[in-house]
């Protein structure tokens, strides 16, 4: 289907927990922001909340908020808002300013428990009103999710596009070195892309040579491997200043 992220706007922790398993068995990555207002989600001897449940699963596209202080489901549709008009890679789903909701007043160990369970908030620091952390259950982050989801795609249709506009003009990408070469290129394009935007910060491609396969792996018209390195961008979301003063 032609949909990306999936939000409910009546959660409950019911609903993440029955929704998030099918998400994340999709065989074309989808993510999903749950929402939920259970207090047992910042005790950190709770075992059985949500954001504790989430975690233990190491889902990597599924995350969830927590959010008491407005409507069911406006905070994560605020934040996914905020966030998906940014170039993916570019951006940091921490520190998202939802306009028109309220925040949260946690304490810091409550914020300390959430975090601790991979959770997300939206409280008031500095008097600037932010969300924290942008975790997925596993610990990793959403916009590293969608980056990754983004860039597959990017690659698919870069090299679907290759395969049609060579048919259009009665051709084909041949199973020979020049062929690889062409689809190298459309998929070093499309790493090039990804570095500009900032969600890897280098990457490199290693195109096999033709006669490296055989015949009947040839015979089948599927290239079966064309590896590449990379490495994430990342991102700051704090940071330790130390010093040394002195008269």
């Amino acid at each position: 289907g032609d949909w990306y992220i999936l939000l409910s706007s009546e959660p409950s922790d019911g609903d993440i927990l029955a929704t998030a398993p099918w998400v994340e068995s999709l065989g074309t990555h989808r993510l999903f922001i749950g929402e939920t207002s259970t207090v047992a989600c910042y005790d950190p001897s709770s075992t059985t909340d949500v954001m504790y449940l989430i975690k233990a699963l190491t889902y990597t596209h599924t995350a969830v908020m927590f959010n008491v202080a407005n409507d069911a489901g406006t905070n994560v549709a605020a934040w996914i808002g905020y966030n998906l008009a940014a170039t993916p890679g570019a951006n940091n789903w921490a520190f998202s300013q939802l306009v028109g909701q309220l925040v949260d007043t946690l304490t810091d160990a409550q914020t300390t428990a959430i975090i601790n369970k991979n959770g997300n908030y939206f409280v008031a620091l500095s008097n600037v009103n932010i969300t924290f952390k942008g975790f997925v259950g596993s610990g990793s982050y959403i916009d590293v999710s969608l980056f990754l989801d983004w860039f597959a795609g990017q690659c698919q249709t870069g090299v679907y596009k290759l395969f049609v506009d060579q048919a259009a003009h009665g051709l084909k990408v041949e199973f020979d070195d020049g062929g690889i070469t062409q689809v190298a290129t459309v998929i070093k394009a499309k790493g090039k892309e990804a570095v500009t935007s900032g969600g890897f910060s280098a990457f490199n491609l290693i195109q096999p040579l033709a006669f490296s396969f055989s015949p009947s792996v040839r015979q089948t018209r599927n290239l079966p491997t064309l590896p590449f390195t990379a490495t994430l961008g990342g991102a700051l979301d704090s940071i330790a200043v130390q010093g040394n003063v002195t008269f």
